[in-house]
């Protein structure tokens, strides 16, 4: 088998982590039976490895290749999607029923319940709140609230909250959030409760790959796959739903565009 990559750089819109890598690879993987492709997305924050060591770890290479998109490709793919809203003006604003909004502080979470009771709101707090501030929620009206992703970094939390488990393995977790393209995530749900995909905002190919993990799996819950949004839109984004439930069907388009990309082999 043979390995190729080729680089891509994405460019953000105004809302954008601050630690979150815009440069990766997309993998081209060739045997005498098929070709498929796949992507790495080194985001530096939760400690992936640059893109060069990672090309040199054949260990990695082949992990991916377990998760790529064959050319031979043919079935529509089409998930429930959830919104990812910067704020809760915004979340405001959208048709969603259920939005995402990054939460740092018991008052922004307290904003988000009160403001947006006709919405499910899904709050990702990414282990930046106090346990202080896990018993002000639960007093709180939690009617809307889906869940609340990676409260605090503390795993044996206990909380009567709906809570969902992302990067920190909690000893105890309500939903267990997938990202199948995700360098460091684990596909596991050592719980065996109700599972949620998300891109691990990379390229476009990577949240056709994961939006087909959902399918493949039955996961039926609303999955986070509408990210390009976050980025400027390009020929592959330009495949993809702009809003609502994530649909792509276009395959003879998306191979055309991949085997026109500038391929290097893997040393």
């Amino acid at each position: 088998m043979k390995i190729h990559y080729a680089k891509y750089n994405l460019k953000p819109r105004s809302f954008i982590s601050k630690h979150m890598s815009l440069e990766g690879i997309l993998l081209r993987y060739d045997d005498s039976i098929d070709v498929s492709y796949s992507l790495y997305h080194p985001i530096a924050s939760l400690g992936d490895i640059g893109i060069e060591d990672y090309l040199s770890d054949q260990n990695s290479l082949k992990r991916v290749k377990e998760l790529s998109l064959s050319n031979k490709e043919s079935k529509r793919i089409q998930v429930s999607s959830y919104k990812l809203c910067k704020s809760v003006e915004e979340a405001m604003q959208v048709e969603e029923s259920v939005v995402k909004i990054k939460t740092s502080s018991l008052k922004d979470a307290l904003k988000a319940l009160e403001s947006l009771e006709n919405k499910e709101l899904i709050l990702d707090a990414n282990a930046q709140l106090m346990h202080s501030d896990i018993l002000e929620l639960e007093k709180a009206s939690i009617l809307n609230l889906r869940y609340i992703e990676d409260p605090v970094s503390d795993s044996s939390l206990t909380t009567s909250l709906p809570v969902g488990s992302d990067f920190i393995d909690y000893d105890n977790y309500d939903i267990k959030v997938l990202k199948p393209t995700g360098f460091n995530h684990s596909l596991g749900n050592k719980l065996d409760k109700p599972s949620v995909v998300t891109s691990y905002m990379d390229h476009p190919l990577g949240q056709i790959i994961a939006a087909r993990y959902a399918l493949e799996n039955k996961i039926h819950d609303p999955c986070g796959l509408m990210t390009h949004g976050l980025f400027e839109e390009n020929a592959y984004s330009e495949l993809l739903s702009s809003k609502g439930a994530f649909i792509f069907s276009d395959y003879k388009k998306l191979f055309e565009l991949l085997e026109n990309e500038r391929w290097a082999e893997v040393s």
